[in-house]
């Protein structure tokens, strides 16, 4: 009885050094994929910054170009304008002088009368 008892200790414990092996390589096999996946997901979002920073790149230069643009339209059309309204503001400020001066001189002459 003796011999059967050590007999069932040394296959119980084959049995389990057999299992904890397969575990071990189950977990080694497991982190190993865990480890592929992460790196190609690291790859993969570095990818995408990349791109995320070229389109950043592009917009900003857009961007610039977009700026030098309204400073040329301002130079070459708001100016011009602007001084053109002021001439105008003056020439019919002086047509209304010029108009209510001969208004007084006629409302004078009708008063004469």
């Amino acid at each position: 009885m003796v011999e059967t008892v050590g007999l069932f200790r040394d296959i119980i414990i084959c049995i389990l050094g057999v299992i904890t092996i397969v575990v071990l390589i189950l977990i080694t096999v497991l982190a190993y994929s865990f480890y592929h996946r992460s790196h190609s997901l690291m790859a993969t979002v570095d990818l995408l910054c990349q791109r995320a920073n070229s389109v950043l790149d592009t917009i900003e230069t857009t961007s610039e170009t977009m700026r030098g643009m309204v400073t040329e339209i301002q130079e070459a059309i708001v100016s011009p304008l602007s001084q053109l309204g002021t001439v105008i503001q003056g020439l019919r400020q002086g047509m209304s002088l010029i108009t209510n001066l001969f208004k007084k001189e006629e409302d004078t002459e009708n008063e004469r009368s």
